[in-house]
């Protein structure tokens, strides 16, 4: 039962990540591309493009920490790891996932009360308007993806 709602959750997770990942990138890629086309044809450039796209590309970021643990391609150094037995192996990957799972509940926890701090301060970006908020937003929603991420896997090993 557990199984197969962890495997539900992480099927409908996934599947937000690459939407919003996808998203990110097609809208990202548009706005700078009519900005080069603006300053190339009509010398001028769209004030708000390059924030924008540094806002998209840090969202991008966030939920592309989830979708990599979802397909193991952190950047890993494994050297120790090809020197011990199976067994210490065992043991040492379950204990770096329990580990990466308390440190993204912990940032989780970290980035909603620093988004929590600009909510209540009102500031918004000068050049888009848009409140910083929804910048720092990112962070928690890109560790829950994770911690959704590392749940899965610590079921999997376990199972």
């Amino acid at each position: 039962m557990l199984g197969k709602t962890l495997k539900k959750i992480n099927i409908i997770s996934g599947k937000i990540e690459h939407s919003l990942i996808a998203l990110g990138l097609i809208t990202m890629s548009v706005i700078i591309f009519i900005n080069v086309i603006s300053r190339h044809f009509f010398d001028t450039s769209v004030m708000w493009a390059e924030e924008t796209s540094r806002y998209i590309n840090v969202w991008i970021t966030f939920i592309g920490l989830s979708a990599c643990l979802r397909f193991n391609e952190h950047i890993k150094i494994d050297i120790l790891l090809n020197k011990i037995s199976k067994s210490v192996k065992f043991f040492v990957n379950r204990l770096v996932l329990l580990i990466g799972l308390v440190s993204s509940i912990y940032l989780v926890y970290l980035g909603w009360a620093i988004t929590e701090k600009l909510l209540k301060s009102g500031n918004v970006s000068v050049t888009t308007g848009i409140p910083i908020w929804l910048l720092y937003l990112a962070v928690p929603v890109g560790f829950i993806l994770m911690t959704i991420s590392y749940i899965q896997k610590l079921y999997q090993t376990f199972k």
